[in-house]
């Protein structure tokens, strides 16, 4: 069984008061009515019983209506009020309304049958008003959750509207670009980026806004600076995630890109292969100059070979011989070791690859 509507009740009239609980008590029957008659009598009820709503009076003794919203507003916020007003008070009762009243019934035979779908009603928005500040209260946590994990996020985070605009982006991405975001949030379109259309990922970008989540493969970003943004990128070797944000009628209004730069591993990666293949090279090729060749073809992968010799170390006169040479400007066939960095490296059993 349901549990009956709680009302109390404030008039000192004894006819009114029986209009009243004849049409919630004896028409309606889903309603548990308390009645008091004057300012004592009701602030000791509403003060030690719980109740779902007050129904007021305008002309009560010594307590008018208008004391009895206010103290009820003040004091117990979250029951509402109706006033319960005479004909010709309409005007006034509109004014209550202005202050903090519910709504307002009329007390005559005719306008009392509405009490009670007017309570319910009154009830049905209050909880309905409560309801939506929960949820407003949630998505303000939520977003502030969102925000903050954004922000300490390790990865690049970048947020487009349904337009393509970016429209938020976090520190990581700031580091990782070397750019302020104010360079791209608000002028940045992924749709107009020439660097994202010419490396073949505009499509991965629209099945994002098609409402899929996309993950794509591992790949060499070389952005040309041509876009929106006003700073020029940065080359880098970038695992990218999509994440399309959808409303309530399931239409994507944003989505969301999550780049990880795996600059580094890939050049581990690439760096292990050449060490790799040139060792296998080394066994397997007789001609010097062939394997001189091999190795700066490598090397071209991971540093700039435009300069690049091959230098042989001689103990015995403690020279450098250069067996393969290519330099822009100079060029030897040998040079005395000393303190330079080829000696360093013969003499310490560590690889190093570098440019200078």
């Amino acid at each position: 069984m349901a549990q009956k509507i709680r009302v109390l009740y404030i008039d000192d009239s004894p006819h009114d008061k029986a209009l009243v609980r004849d049409s919630l008590e004896k028409v309606h029957g889903g309603f548990e009515l308390t009645e008091a008659k004057n300012q004592v009598e009701f602030e000791n009820l509403i003060e030690s019983k719980p109740f779902d709503l007050v129904l007021t009076d305008f002309n009560i003794l010594g307590y008018e209506g208008m004391q009895v919203l206010e103290y009820v507003n003040s004091s117990f916020p979250h029951i509402p009020v109706i006033i319960v007003t005479g004909t010709g008070s309409e005007e006034i009762a509109v004014e209550a309304m202005k202050k903090g009243a519910s709504d307002y019934v009329i007390k005559s035979t005719n306008h009392i049958k509405r009490l009670p779908s007017t309570i319910i009603s009154v009830l049905e928005v209050k909880k309905t008003k409560i309801e939506n500040e929960k949820i407003g209260l949630e998505l303000i946590e939520s977003e502030e959750r969102f925000r903050s994990l954004m922000e300490q996020a390790p990865f690049a985070i970048t947020i487009y509207d349904e337009d393509g605009l970016q429209i938020s982006a976090n520190k990581a991405y700031e580091e990782m670009w070397k750019f302020p975001i104010s360079t791209s949030v608000g002028k940045f379109n992924i749709f107009k980026s020439k660097a994202v259309i010419s490396e073949g990922l505009i499509h991965y970008v629209k099945r994002a806004y098609a409402g899929e989540s996309v993950s794509i493969p591992e790949y060499f970003f070389d952005p040309t600076g041509q876009t929106e943004a006003d700073g020029k990128g940065r080359v880098r070797w970038l695992s990218t995630k999509l994440y399309p944000i959808k409303d309530q009628s399931n239409v994507v209004r944003n989505i969301v890109l999550v780049h990880q730069d795996i600059t580094e591993r890939k050049r581990s990666e690439q760096i292990q292969k050449l060490l790799y293949d040139i060792a296998n090279a080394v066994a397997t090729t007789a001609n010097l100059e062939n394997l001189i060749k091999f190795i700066r073809e490598g090397l071209k992968e991971i540093i700039d070979t435009t300069n690049f010799y091959i230098a042989l170390y001689n103990k015995e006169t403690d020279t450098l011989s250069l067996p393969f040479f290519s330099d822009e400007r100079d060029h030897f066939d040998e040079l005395p070791a000393g303190k330079t960095l080829n000696q360093i490296c013969d003499r310490h059993p560590k690889i190093i690859i570098g440019k200078y």
